[in-house]
């Protein structure tokens, strides 16, 4: 007996320590951040592709000061003013620390840069039933056979210029504007998928099941989008500084002198 016990022990002892040896613990500490990526994503690329579309080209040559006093404190504030300031630069604008080592200030405002979302469902919405048909209070969850969800990031601005010399407006840019867009699908509870006209464009969730009538149901009735092309401010590029002079703004006239009678 006292051999068999010694026997099984035998065994027993070298396997416990094995898996003291080997077992163990992690742990992995998940945050998310205060705003979403798709958010940020959709909102910086209205900034990138409105900012594009103004034309600093008849400030070519000139020493410039970029005012950001008028524009509002967001969290893409800064992304905007750099995103200026790099335009500014790439259209042979020379930049300058403050107004008063400048020839034109560039003054720039904003008229939006937030976000809109859209939902649309087909089915039964979450719905709270009051306590006074049933004694308690019941919540119904959504029962959706189709749902979608569209989010729009909007940015506006305008630019104009104005010289130091005498405070006389220079230029304007007029209003700039584009809407970025992302959407998201669930259909039979599946989802979401995920497509839009901007860079933010992406398959994070999977995409479309090929499936016979879901997915036909999933692309009924849209819209075929194509991916745009990247906007200018994205792209890398090297600047010809030899390049020849844009056409340029005229000096400011000094108002005559009255001459006494």
């Amino acid at each position: 007996m006292r051999c068999a016990q010694r026997s099984l022990m035998t065994h027993l002892i070298p396997g416990v320590v094995l898996t003291l040896l080997i077992s163990g613990c992690g742990t992995t500490r998940w945050t998310d951040s205060p705003r979403a990526a798709t958010k940020e994503l959709l909102l910086t690329d209205a900034v990138d592709r409105s900012v594009e579309q103004i034309d600093f080209s008849p400030l070519y040559g000139r020493r410039v000061f970029l005012d950001t006093q008028y524009i509002a404190t967001r969290n893409e504030t800064g992304y905007l003013i750099s995103s200026l300031r790099q335009h500014l630069a790439a259209s042979g604008c020379r930049l300058s620390g403050s107004a008063g080592d400048a020839e034109l200030v560039v003054e720039a405002r904003v008229g939006s840069q937030s976000t809109n979302r859209h939902d649309t469902l087909l089915g039964i919405p979450a719905t709270a039933v009051p306590p006074v048909l049933t004694g308690v209070p019941v919540a119904i969850p959504e029962l959706a056979i189709s749902k979608k969800t569209i989010q729009t990031g909007i940015s506006k601005l305008a630019v104009f210029a104005y010289w130091t010399a005498d405070g006389s407006i220079a230029w304007q840019s007029g209003v700039a504007r584009h809407d970025s867009l992302i959407q998201n699908r669930w259909l039979l509870g599946l989802g979401p998928y995920t497509e839009g006209t901007s860079t933010v464009r992406g398959r994070e969730a999977g995409a479309t099941p090929n499936v016979p009538l879901l997915s036909d149901i999933a692309r009924m009735n849209e819209d075929a989008t194509s991916e745009p092309s990247p906007s200018t401010l994205a792209v890398p590029t090297v600047y010809d500084v030899s390049r020849p002079s844009a056409p340029r703004l005229p000096l400011p006239v000094p108002p005559a002198e009255v001459q006494p009678d």
